[in-house]
């Protein structure tokens, strides 16, 4: 059971649409390298914590190890790698097995203090004055508002998988200025809101959905609250998403038990159809650099970086006229 839920999964999250913008954006390789050392210490500290019954020196020093190598490498990959000792402490809350658990003295000195560092370092910068970032567009209390759409955008396009969104130019992306500005912002604090209480109240009965939902969250602790970074961009879900199907995955599973075996394998099969053809047909669009662009820049019409590609294209056209005319427009 475990491995065809963990082999589905695993599918969902490397097939899906979304993910071609990191893999394919050389610079997200930032991303990429981050996941990877935060998978690695995350699997040697599994691997090193099912010693703990006949061998706790080895396990102990084992998990110690993981952690700290793997933080280290993930951090110096990209600044977000130093969540992973938080990303374990939600793995640890949501296990239900608490037998050969580690002692609380250990998780609080290399779980419990790591994360509350990083943790104080991400929130010192709370600061709601009415211009903290004379850069953005947008103050502090803006970008929270902002965040909770943004989140939920996030989900929705990881749960309704599409070919191509915005792509990159998000610099266009419409501010939250108040809870009812626009009224989509309340809904999307309270459906989040209903979804962090709902992963807590369920953890001992569904915990491979509340693994999901607080993982998801905990990753998206540095680069969607309160430091002024830009708001949207798909790579911040690239670690964010790696356990978000589980749920998905072991519904499909012991959906076997309710309806025939074979129309679950095939309706597992239609999905990732779906989910491949839409992988290629954007991977497509992705190895034609004018056509990805422009295409961006239409479907992003207040977005200056999308105009100024579109400029950029022309002047290579050497239509030099119609690109001065748009940025002057």
């Amino acid at each position: 059971q475990a491995v065809w839920i963990s082999i589905l999964s695993t599918a969902f999250w490397v097939l899906h649409p979304y993910m071609v913008s990191t893999t394919l954006y050389i610079v997200q390789r930032m991303a990429q390298l981050a996941t990877l050392f935060s998978l690695v210490g995350i699997i040697g500290y599994l691997k090193a914590r099912q010693a703990l019954a006949t061998r706790p020196i080895n396990a102990y020093l084992g998990m110690m190890v993981a952690i700290g190598a793997g933080t280290i490498l993930a951090t110096y990959s990209k600044e977000n790698g130093a969540l992973l000792p938080l990303l374990i402490l939600v793995i640890e809350f949501c296990n239900p097995n608490q037998t050969n658990k580690p002692i609380w003295q250990w998780r609080a000195v290399c779980l419990w203090l790591p994360s509350i560092a990083v943790s104080y370092l991400v929130f010192k910068n709370i600061n709601f004055s009415d211009n903290p970032w004379p850069n953005r567009n947008f103050n502090q209390i803006e970008r929270l508002f902002s965040e909770a759409r943004i989140v939920t955008e996030y989900l929705y396009n990881l749960y309704i998988p599409q070919i191509e969104l915005k792509g990159l130019y998000q610099d266009g992306y419409n501010i939250s200025k108040g809870l009812l500005q626009p009224i989509s912002t309340l809904w999307s604090i309270l459906f989040l809101t209903a979804l962090s209480l709902s992963a807590f109240i369920v953890r001992k009965r569904f915990p491979l959905f509340s693994l999901a939902i607080l993982f998801f969250f905990a990753a998206h602790l540095m680069e969607s609250t309160v430091l002024g970074l830009e708001l949207y961009f798909e790579h911040r879900n690239y670690l964010a998403a790696l356990f978000l199907f589980l749920p998905v995955a072991s519904g499909l599973y012991l959906l076997q038990e309710k309806i025939n075996p074979k129309l679950v394998i095939l309706i597992t099969l239609v999905i990732f159809s779906i989910f491949s053809l839409f992988t290629y047909e954007r991977a497509k669009l992705w190895g034609k650099t004018s056509e990805l662009e422009l295409y961006w820049a239409k479907i992003s019409p207040n977005s200056p970086r999308a105009q100024n590609a579109i400029a950029g294209v022309l002047m290579n056209q050497g239509r030099v006229e119609e690109a001065n005319h748009l940025l002057e427009q």
